[in-house]
């Protein structure tokens, strides 16, 4: 009679530990270097989304030194095109982030309809990224092996902090 007892107090003792186990908050095992989907729907994570995909880098000729005139020349014109075209894909991002606010507010509207201006959004920020890609492989080919060293630190350490 002990042993069935013990037992049955023992399969007690797990099935309290068990439920209260179950019942404790779950942390955040995300590492820090893990990419933020854009179909997140947490508020802090589409906002550090955002600013991830559409910061624009900083300038090469403020972050290399030794540049001949040439170099800060074509340097100077691949940046000031990026920023114009960046400058255009980021007002169509605000315009179709706005058309979304305006499609979760009427209940009437189709989800195809906003999944559509969702693809399009991630299509745009898919294209903002591309365009630093190319300018940057523009810029680097246009530098000298000890500045591209130079530049590749600091570009990773700006990809970094972003």
């Amino acid at each position: 009679m002990k042993k069935y007892n013990v037992i049955f107090l023992c399969l007690l003792i797990a099935c309290f530990t068990n439920l209260f186990y179950a019942q404790s908050p779950i942390q955040d095992n995300r590492s820090k270097n893990q990419p933020i989907l854009i179909d997140d729907r947490h508020a802090e994570s589409l906002k550090l989304a955002e600013l991830k995909l559409t910061a624009i880098p900083a300038s090469t000729i403020n972050t290399i030194n030794d540049l001949t005139a040439k170099q800060k020349k074509c340097i100077n014109q691949i940046e000031s095109c990026r920023d114009k075209k960046l400058l255009k894909i980021n007002n169509k991002l605000l315009s179709l982030k706005t058309t979304l606010v305006e499609l979760h507010a009427d209940t009437k509207n189709n989800e195809k309809i906003i999944a559509k201006t969702t693809n399009k959004i991630s299509k745009l920020a898919i294209d903002y990224q591309k365009t630093i890609s190319k300018s940057s492989a523009k810029i680097r080919s246009k530098l000298t092996q000890s500045q591209q060293v130079e530049y590749d630190k600091t570009h990773k350490l700006s990809k970094l902090s972003r």
